[in-house]
């Protein structure tokens, strides 16, 4: 029986808990612009602002077939994605250290001020950041075609993270050029749907 795993599974449980214990409140415009996005995407009327995070409109929408309120859709997916980063974290660093090391990463991260931040603000940072860590676990466990399209995901979720984007393609380039052209394609692949996507929807609500 794995003590760290169960653990683990019971702070994440609680820690969900005490964040759903929270009403959704907007602590910033940008949160509010991201509603609008999922009631009726247009970029040009700020529903939400430039780039247009496709993956959280879409993500966005699809929860919101079930709950019928943008406000708690957002909510939902921001902080499902920030009560889940610790695990994620825990996950990649027990892969490129120990269970220990990594144990010790889970806790700092869940206990962290800045994670109630990410897990309530309804921004695009708690999504952004699952999906790359996501990525980074799913490219060291040699899953090239699923670390490619996640990290599509990270990107249309978190635009701003180019640049760890662009320094991980560097590296991939410098270290570990053999898995480079796999991730790629499937990343590019990913990315024009979720570009095609955008765009459709946004035609429809011009319409």
């Amino acid at each position: 029986m794995n003590y760290y795993k169960i653990t683990i599974g019971i702070l994440t449980l609680l820690y969900a808990l005490f964040i759903f214990s929270f009403p959704s409140s907007y602590y910033n415009d940008d949160a509010l612009f991201l509603v609008r996005g999922i009631d009726n995407f247009s970029i040009i009327d700020f529903s939400p602002h430039f780039p247009g995070y496709p993956f959280i409109i879409l993500a966005g929408k699809f929860i919101n077939i079930f709950v019928n309120n943008s406000t708690s859709s957002l909510f939902i997916l921001s902080s499902i994605c920030a009560i889940l980063l610790p695990c994620i974290l825990y996950l990649y660093t027990e892969k490129l250290s120990n269970e220990r090391t990594a144990f010790v990463v889970f806790i700092l991260s869940i206990s962290s001020p800045y994670l109630v931040n990410l897990s309530l603000s309804m921004l695009s940072d708690s999504v952004g950041l699952f999906f790359l860590f996501l990525g980074l676990y799913f490219f060291e466990i040699n899953k090239n075609k699923t670390s490619g399209i996640i990290f599509s995901i990270a990107l249309f979720s978190r635009p701003s993270y180019l640049i760890f984007y662009i320094v991980g393609l560097i590296y991939l380039y410098i270290v570990r050029r053999s898995d480079l052209k796999q991730l790629f394609i499937w990343f590019s692949i990913s990315t024009c749907l979720l570009y095609t996507s955008d765009a459709a929807d946004e035609e429809d609500s011009v319409d």
